[in-house]
């Protein structure tokens, strides 16, 4: 029989399942808006063409052009901001909810969960920064980025005498390199929001959830960071969560107090229940654990050659490669902290 915070670990993992899946719609869904964005583009610079005119004509013409194309950016971006915030806060509602229905669903006897309101998970949303910055100055300064590359791109080929085509190309790939930042950008945007009603859910339910389990997907894409705070256990309102950087895909999974910390002896606790209300953490697999079980090329792949040596033979662990503030140390970083874990691995 799963202990409840078992059954916490496993919905969390199958939440983060849904959420890689939901950020490939949302990457596909960008993809489709993006190329509209070309098609207007390349569409307004075939009706002014700037090509067509020679000597200073073509600088008026090119100048209206840009102008054309403020206008064409601004509309694109300020769409692509309501709407995505539009569909993050559907998705904050839905994780609420599903954080709500997890931890009820998996105790052994009825329990109460206070439920936020939807205008403080959307408040959450758009208060709590990630990366440094809040939603909506990521969504502004992705329209500005836009903006110069699609006006250097134009500007460039016309001063160039490149003809339209030439000049599509251009376009093309400018938006293309707005379009992937966007996804980095959406992708962990979906992480955040996730996380933001999770534990907007968890701290309001304070007397029954005591913590916050730190979970990295077992995989060799994941970073260094993300590995090291694996199993790790923080409050509920901590402010070191995930996304832990662009692209993060760890998670956070509830901690659910044991009787005796709900006030209940455990004695009087109802029959067939008692074990699964432990208030013990999951003992399944942790990052480092999986690495330690990983070919000697995996291992090399996530933390490098030399580290990699260090965590098999130099009696490292994962937190040794990462600094207080979550940025990961050199490798002179760590020979200057860890000299004899390098005599040690024959380094």
């Amino acid at each position: 029989m799963k202990t409840v915070n078992e059954k916490l670990l496993d919905a969390a993992i199958r939440k983060a399942i849904f959420l890689e899946r939901f950020k490939g719609s949302e990457a596909r869904q960008l993809l489709k808006v993006y190329t509209q964005l070309e098609a207007d583009i390349i569409a307004q610079l075939a009706r002014r063409d700037p090509v067509a005119v020679k000597g200073r004509y073509r600088m008026v013409r090119l100048q209206v052009l840009l102008e054309d194309l403020k206008t064409i950016v601004d509309a694109f971006g300020g769409e692509l901001q309501t709407e995505t915030l539009k569909t993050l806060q559907e998705l904050g509602e839905i994780e609420a909810e599903f954080a709500v229905k997890a931890v009820v669903g998996a105790s052994p006897v009825a329990i109460e969960m206070v439920r936020p309101a939807s205008a403080q998970v959307k408040a959450a949303i758009a208060s709590r920064p990630f990366e440094g910055r809040f939603l909506q100055e990521y969504y502004a300064g992705l329209t500005a980025i836009t903006q110069d590359k699609v006006k250097a791109a134009v500007r460039m080929g016309v001063l160039q005498g490149e003809t339209l085509e030439q000049i599509g190309r251009r376009i093309r790939l400018a938006t293309g390199q707005s379009r992937r930042g966007a996804e980095m950008i959406a992708r962990t945007a979906v992480s955040h929001v996730s996380t933001a009603a999770h534990q907007m859910v968890y701290a309001e339910n304070g007397d029954i959830i005591k913590g916050l389990r730190w979970v990295a997907t077992l995989d060799r894409r994941t970073t260094v960071l993300c590995a090291s705070r694996d199993g790790m256990i923080f409050p509920v309102d901590s402010e070191i969560r995930p996304p832990a950087h662009f692209g993060c895909r760890s998670r956070f999974s509830a901690v659910m107090r044991s009787w005796r910390e709900l006030g209940i002896d455990v004695d009087d606790a109802p029959e067939g229940t008692r074990a699964s209300m432990d208030g013990q953490v999951p003992a399944s697999t942790t990052y480092a654990e999986w690495l330690k079980s990983q070919p000697a090329a995996v291992q090399d792949e996530v933390l490098g050659k030399a580290k990699g040596a260090l965590f098999r033979r130099g009696g490292l662990t994962l937190d040794k490669f990462v600094m207080a503030d979550g940025s990961e140390l050199t490798l002179k970083q760590v020979r200057a902290r860890y000299a004899d874990a390098f005599d040690k691995a024959g380094l």
